[in-house]
């Protein structure tokens, strides 16, 4: 969660649009993963909550082992959480 002027924000993020990263990035634990097929989905517990990315099933990662997050820029969605609606984003304009 984030401060604004228009109060406390919540970040939304799909997990394919989340990537794990050798270093950076927001870190995190591995809590668990889904494998499903060539694909799995990887949920992470970070200091501002619970992640999860889809990542490949090569890329190994264990239950407890700290990872680093990275985004997408151009597909984070904020919200302000007080009215749950969506702020303009670069998702919004290139939808407009």
């Amino acid at each position: 969660l984030h401060e604004s002027a228009a109060g406390e924000l919540a970040l939304g993020v799909r997990p394919e649009h989340v990537r794990l990263v050798g270093s950076g990035g927001l870190r995190g634990i591995v809590f668990g993963s889904e494998y499903m097929g060539t694909l799995q989905l990887v949920t992470v517990d970070t200091p501002h909550g619970r992640v999860r990315a889809r990542i490949s099933s090569a890329q190994r990662v264990q239950p407890g082992e700290t990872v680093a997050l990275a985004f997408q820029e151009d597909r984070l969605v904020f919200f302000d959480t007080t009215s749950g609606r969506a702020l303009r984003s670069a998702l919004f304009e290139r939808a407009a």
